[in-house]
């Protein structure tokens, strides 16, 4: 049985034997007489999957003639891919050569033989099933390239507004969908061309499908001239964004496949808002950060500046006492009141040393090596620089990363007996600095006493101090480091003392 298909048959005003096959079969079928009607019935009645026409049908004025193919004109000028069957009595060659130049799905002769009604029934059968089917194909083809367009907007979107409303103007531009409602932001709506949403209350029908979703609801006559909605939950992850509430005028809408694909929209959607509320959420941590970080460094400027002025005041008055006395108790002061300075130093360069104002250009590795080295009362310790080429780096960072290593060698790196040497006045040449390159980076390692293995993550914390050290040292090598996305680990040499990796994310070549 065909119950559901809906014909159309075009006839005259006598015999009714096709339709009578037709409705015997199954068919709900509709009469109408002449072009005009059947053109106003297409137009009207979006059901009708098939026409089926007599050959003979009368003109305005009730006469019966020739005018089937002038009903194929009028049904295709309205629905082009409706099939039309043209059923007739008369099989001459004159009505075949007429109807052969037609886009007819068949043409049926009554006097053909063989049993020509039996032929219509299942011709219109046939003719129905690939309307539905090449009506679906194309409804899921607008369907999928409408929820192309909705991605490409997504990606432009750059707040939840921008989200919610391409969505919805999207998906009711063509046609596909006459009603479209974001829930759980700004509540945006939009409608198509076949409801422009004066015929049903919005706020009436949103409250409908929101009760009755997720998933498909029928509409019953209270909301025409919608003929289904569908919830379609915005969540991804299990953390729900909201929903989109859709409805459309199309018969036999919403099946398993187009519903998947709205199921993957909702997922894409709700993916879109996650990725926008994390960049929104950086934005505003990297704007703390950068306020925390400009107060630090206002901070840090006052505190040096502050406290540079007693030091030189004290610092005046040894002086003054090593004229008078040769006690020894001020060396004491006096490196006290430098340990004190060497912290000033310190805090003010960890401050500074965050992403904020960072130059990066191509620094020559040698010379900022040699130049670091320059700088550190190295005493008789020796540095072997094996590093060629260049590395992109802010070049006063890169210098302060160099002397702090360089520094913290020559506090940690030699024996203790080297060391009260050293803080003596001796020479010492117990101790090699060697910097060399990486597979992607440098390192720079001593031959010195190392650094256990269990400190070697916390020594570039900040704080962490050995022998004596500010516990800044290393810790500002560290964010150095980070500020260039680079990454830093602590190992040991060859030699058996420290070695410090650093990772930059391109080979630096040998020398």
């Amino acid at each position: 049985m065909d119950e559901g298909t809906t014909v159309l048959y075009v006839g005259g005003y006598g015999s009714t034997e096709p339709r009578d096959h037709l409705e015997a079969a199954g068919f709900e079928v509709e009469s109408v007489v002449g072009a005009a009607d059947a053109r106003a019935a297409v137009r009207e009645n979006r059901s009708i999957e098939v026409c089926v026409t007599r050959y003979e049908v009368p003109r305005a004025d009730g006469i019966e003639f020739q005018g089937g193919l002038a009903v194929v004109d009028a049904v295709e000028a309205e629905r082009p891919s409706l099939p039309v069957i043209l059923f007739t009595r008369m099989a001459n060659r004159d009505v075949a050569r007429e109807v052969s130049g037609r886009d007819l799905f068949d043409y049926i002769p009554i006097q053909s033989g063989d049993a020509p009604y039996d032929r219509l029934v299942r011709r219109t059968r046939t003719a129905a099933s690939r309307y539905r089917t090449d009506r679906r194909v194309e409804q899921l083809s607008r369907i999928n390239e409408i929820v192309r367009d909705v991605n490409r907007e997504l990606v432009r979107a750059d707040d939840r507004a921008g989200v919610e409303r391409a969505v919805c103007e999207e998906l009711t531009q063509r046609g596909a969908y006459e009603f479209a409602r974001f829930e759980g932001g700004e509540e945006t709506t939009a409608h198509g061309d076949e409801a422009d949403g004066e015929t049903v209350d919005p706020d009436a029908l949103a409250n409908h499908l929101g009760a009755s979703g997720p998933g498909v609801v029928d509409l019953d006559e209270r909301w025409q001239p919608y003929t289904a909605g569908i919830v379609v939950p915005v969540a991804i992850d299990g953390v729900e964004y909201g929903r989109v509430l859709l409805c459309t005028t199309r018969p036999d809408a919403l099946d398993e496949t187009e519903q998947e694909v709205l199921g993957e929209l909702g997922e894409t959607i709700a993916d879109a808002l996650d990725a926008i509320e994390t960049q929104q959420q950086l934005a505003v941590r990297e704007r703390e950060l950068a306020e925390q970080n400009r107060r630090l460094e206002r901070f840090a400027s006052i505190a040096s500046h502050d406290l540079r002025n007693p030091l030189q005041v004290a610092d005046g008055y040894v002086q003054q006492l090593r004229e008078e006395s040769d006690d020894e108790r001020l060396d004491e002061i006096s490196q006290a009141l430098g340990r004190i300075g060497t912290i000033i130093d310190d805090v003010l360069a960890l401050a500074r040393t965050g992403d904020g104002a960072m130059t990066k250009t191509a620094v020559d590795l040698t010379a900022a090596v040699e130049r670091a080295w320059e700088t550190v009362d190295t005493g008789g310790a020796t540095l072997e620089c094996a590093v060629s080429g260049t590395v992109r780096a802010d070049e006063d960072r890169l210098a302060r990363l160099f002397e702090n290593l360089f520094r913290n060698a020559m506090e940690h790196g030699f024996t203790a007996s080297a060391t009260q040497n050293r803080r003596d006045g001796e020479s010492s040449r117990d101790l090699t600095v060697r910097v060399v390159p990486t597979e992607n980076g440098f390192a720079v390692e001593d031959d010195g006493v190392g650094i256990p293995r269990e400190k070697r993550e916390s020594v570039v914390e900040l704080g962490h101090s050995e022998g004596g050290g500010t516990g800044l040292g290393l810790a500002i090598v560290a964010r150095i480091a980070e500020a260039h996305d680079w990454t830093v680990t602590v190992e040991e040499s060859d030699a058996g003392g420290a070695r410090f990796v650093f990772a930059v994310g391109e080979p630096v070549s040998g020398a």
